[in-house]
């Protein structure tokens, strides 16, 4: 890839018809602007993409980590769910077999058991619906990179044909 120092280095063999070496020197200073614009532009455009590429991975990690969280409190709830399950029931049998105060006793610390299961339940769905929020503000912050990505990438566009048809004139 040329770079602006090439472009104002590159000298031409003269002939006796050859063009006006000031109207050259005139385009070839031109042509330099214009390429050391692009070429600092293409410059900063791959830095931005590289810091845009991190920034993806780090999502895409702390995603696998939500993801992972969110396996991890699937089965701890499961698992809350089978033992309180189980313990309620031990409960119950202990307390047909004692008495009345143990039947009591019991349901008490059943009833405390589904709080506390509520109580964890209503937990992970309020952190269900925060990951859930988080994961469309991922996406959305992604899909706005993206658009801004394509006007880019037009604006480049449009500076070629522009530099082609002032290069073509």
């Amino acid at each position: 890839m040329l770079t602006p120092l090439d472009i104002e280095n590159r000298e031409f063999r003269k002939t006796m018809r050859g063009y006006n070496d000031q109207e050259v020197d005139r385009f070839m200073d031109e042509v330099k602007l214009d390429y050391e614009k692009i070429y600092k532009e293409n410059s900063d455009l791959k830095l931005k993409l590289e810091y845009l590429k991190e920034q993806l991975e780090s999502y895409k990690n702390l995603e696998n980590s939500i993801k992972d969280t969110l396996i991890i409190s699937k089965k701890t709830a499961e698992d809350i769910h089978i033992n309180a399950g189980i313990e309620k029931e031990l409960i119950i049998k202990e307390a047909q077999v004692n008495a009345k105060n143990i039947i009591s006793s019991a349901n008490n610390e059943v009833v405390r058991i589904q709080n506390e299961y509520e109580d964890i339940r209503k937990e992970f769905i309020l952190f269900k619906n925060k990951m859930t929020t988080l994961m469309g503000d991922v996406s959305l912050k992604s899909d706005i990179l993206d658009k801004k990505f394509e006007q880019t990438q037009r604006i480049n566009v449009i500076k070629e044909d522009m530099l082609d048809k002032k290069t073509s004139i």
